[in-house]
Formats: structure tokens, sequence, C-alpha cells
């Protein structure tokens, strides 16, 4: 844990080639800086690990691999903001410490700041003032081996710069938050892209379709970040066939999410934005692996089968105090998910501000049992 600070998790491993914090503040990429949070982690302080409950920083928790009963450390280079707002690069070397023992993890640090230029990570390119249609000669001169990253910082991007990058098997990460796209009124944008795991969107952005949502079928993308503050809308079916993809940030501009917008996601967790008042017909179904929900105080309805399927969400928070709508027909807004063990146990539970329960109860037209699925939210919540 950072205890009020934050961590963001860069793609270098080579500790001295970062020399400043200042591409990680920059728009595109400010929304990625992890905060602590209550979790459920491994504790290495024996063997076999156990899992536990803490408040921990999500960074942390995936700084080791696990083959076996074999640990190996990743070599990812973090940097820690301070709860007093300095600035630590820090990579882990060991889990074990100098004399062996498990649990007393190795690691090196130093403070960095806000000025100077980090070195290119092996693979990385970065373009600025792109013309339309240019993309492929921009790359051809740069003489960079098996691009994984790629940023364009500015410019445009048409159809043509599109099928560059569709073609580039090795690019992992796409950062075109500072370009705009000029797209034919055709065009399937990203969509079918096969080879990106992490994209960060233009901030610029205003509209995710043509004549195709452009972000279905990214059968390999991990994470979709949105910066800025002028995407309003998401399509119906906006996200669908992206299976691997655990975490998407949105802006806090987007007002309204279309039927089935994130069907069949691999998201884990999904927190809705501000502004958004209705949970569209089918929005998150078939999301297997999605365990928790926050719903803001702005939402006032959610639309049938919302959830659809979604057999691993174990926690909804709700933070209004004024309980939404839910619909019963054609059937009801949680339909199919799972609310008990096989044991009779909750498995479920809505998560409610204080005082509430008896509220949720009865604008939903449930019964005095029922309330055995509701908890009131702690400062953690």
């Amino acid at each position: 844990r950072t205890n009020n600070g934050a961590v963001y998790v860069t793609r270098y491993t080579d500790f001295e080639a970062v020399k400043t914090v200042k591409p990680f503040l920059e728009e595109g990429v400010k929304n990625e800086w992890l905060t602590d949070r209550k979790m459920s982690v491994m504790s290495l302080r024996s063997m076999p690990p156990v899992t536990v409950e803490k408040i921990c920083n999500p960074a942390f928790t995936e700084w080791y691999t696990m083959q076996g009963m074999t640990l190996s450390v990743k070599p990812a280079v973090y940097i820690v903001r301070t709860a007093d707002g300095h600035y630590v690069k820090l990579q882990f070397t060991n889990h074990r410490g100098a004399n062996g023992d498990l649990g007393n993890i190795q690691f090196k640090y130093a403070y960095i700041d806000e000025t100077g230029i980090n070195a290119l990570a092996p693979g990385e390119f970065i373009a600025e003032n792109l013309e339309a249609g240019k993309l492929t000669g921009v790359l051809k001169s740069s003489n960079v081996k098996e691009l994984r990253y790629l940023t364009i910082k500015s410019g445009n991007i048409n159809d043509e710069d599109l099928d560059t990058l569709k073609r580039i098997k090795t690019l992992e990460v796409l950062d075109i938050s500072g370009a705009t796209l000029k797209l034919s009124d055709e065009s399937t944008g990203l969509k079918d892209f096969r080879n990106i795991k992490k994209l960060i969107a233009p901030a610029n952005l205003q509209s995710i379709a043509g004549a195709w949502p452009w972000f279905n079928y990214m059968g390999n993308l991990e994470e979709a970040v949105f910066p800025g503050n002028s995407l309003e809308n998401i399509q119906a079916e906006g996200f669908t066939g992206l299976p691997k993809m655990r975490k998407i940030t949105l802006p806090s501009s987007i007002l309204t999410i279309g039927n089935g917008a994130f069907q069949g996601a691999g998201l884990e967790e999904f927190t809705f934005p501000e502004k958004v008042q209705i949970i569209s017909k089918h929005c998150l179904m078939s999301c297997k692996k999605l365990k928790k929900v926050v719903i803001p105080a702005s939402v006032k309805e959610i639309k049938a089968g919302a959830f659809l399927y979604d057999k691993a969400l174990k926690e909804i928070i709700f933070k209004g105090t004024t309980p939404p709508l839910k619909a019963t027909t054609p059937y009801d807004a949680f339909s199919d998910i799972t609310f008990d063990n096989a044991d009779g146990s909750v498995f479920l539970h809505f998560i409610v501000p204080k005082g509430t329960i008896n509220a949720y109860i009865k604008a939903w037209g449930w019964e005095e049992a029922d309330k055995k699925y509701f908890k009131e939210a702690t400062d953690n919540s």
C-alpha cells in the first residue's frame, strides 16, 4: 500500500532508462495511476501462499509470476507518487531477503522529478505532427526493429494509416491520445485488430463508431483508455468481441451507454461514469470474469438483463441514497446471476449507503428475507 499515494506501472524494465515522471502525467495516461483499495491478495509469508484481505495497491499485486511452486520477480519499473507528492521509481529485485528468508522482499528505488527525458524502451517509437496517410513512411525511416510501443503525440490518422498499424504483428501498445482520427464514413476503425493489447484512444474522440463500431473484435486487447472529455455516447454493442479486455477507463463526459455495449468483455471490474442515468439492456451481459460493479448516484434505472449470465459477479456497489428503478419485464435487471453459493450462503452482495437498505428493499419489491443480500457501505467501499 502507498498510504494515500499512487502507483504507475511503466513498460520499462531498464531501471536507469527512467529519468523523469513527466510522460506518465500526460493526458492520455494520467488515469492509469492506481490508488490503494481493499483487495484479496496472496501472502508469501508461508508456503504454499495463502489468500488474505488487505488494503493494497493493485499495482503491487502483480509484481511476480508463479509457475507451480516457483516464484519469479517481474522486471517492471514502477513510479510511486508519495502522499506528499514526490515521485520515486522502484523495481523489485528479489522475493527473498538477503539471508534467503521468504517475504523479506528486496527492491531498489530512486527519486525522480517532472523534468528531463526518458530513454525509449526497446521497441518503442514516438511520432509527432503526423500527416494523414504518411505513417508507413515514418515507420520505415524510424529503423525500430520489432515495433512494440507506438505513440502518436500529434497529427492525423486516416484509414490508410490504420491499415499500416493492423499489419504490424509485433505492436502491443498504441497511444494515439494526442492524434485526431480522420476516417471515412465507411471506416471500420480498429475493428478486428488482433495485435494490440493496450489502446489509449484520442482525447478528442467524439464517437466510437462509423459504419461499424470502431473497437469491436480486438481479440487480444487487454486494456482500453479513453482520455479527455469529448466522448459522450457509447453506441450499442460498441465494445463487443473483447474477451481479453479486463480493464477500460472511460471519461466522466459519458452520458449514455447503448444496449449490449460491453457484451462478452473480459472485464473484472466496471465503474459507470458519473453522468450516466440509465444502465442499458444487456450492458454487461456475459462478462464471465466480472466480479465488481460500481453504480453512481446519477443512475435512475437499470434495464432488463444488464448483468445477464455474469456468474462471477460478487459485489454491486450503489452510491445513491435513492434506489434506481429496475426492470422486471421482459425479465429482471438481475436475471441469471448467482445470488447464493451451493451451500446456501450468500454469494452476491449489494453495497448501499448507510441507512438505505430498507429503501432498496421497498423500491424493488423484495422481501424481508432478501436483506441478507445487502450490506451498508464502509469508508473503503
